[in-house]
């Protein structure tokens, strides 16, 4: 960890923190833990079904958060300390899809 804090500000460190617990916890409630059904299901065609039904809930999700980001990206970007560099809310979406 010295070497990190060395090599980025600490700014950057603390945007970084915040927008992957941001991911964790949208990317956790993305699929509802589903993603745990698709070891557990003895059928292949359950897995399946359970697959597809992990991707439309996440894209669902995604689509939600976009939109709140759309709508609402300075106010959030305030509420969490963020006022200086809102863009890194656009990043969101693609990282909850990517994690989910």
């Amino acid at each position: 960890m010295p070497v990190v804090t060395r090599l980025y500000a600490q700014a950057s460190l603390v945007i970084t923190a915040v927008s992957q617990s941001l991911v964790a916890v949208i990317a956790a409630i993305a699929c509802l833990r589903y993603e745990l059904a698709i070891v557990l299901s003895e059928e292949t065609d359950d897995a399946t079904h359970v697959v597809i039904l992990c991707l439309a809930l996440a894209i669902v999700i995604v689509l939600l958060v976009f939109v709140l980001v759309l709508i609402m990206r300075l106010d959030i970007a305030a509420a969490l300390g963020l006022s200086n560099v809102n863009w890194v809310l656009w990043i969101l979406p693609v990282c909850v899809l990517a994690r989910s």
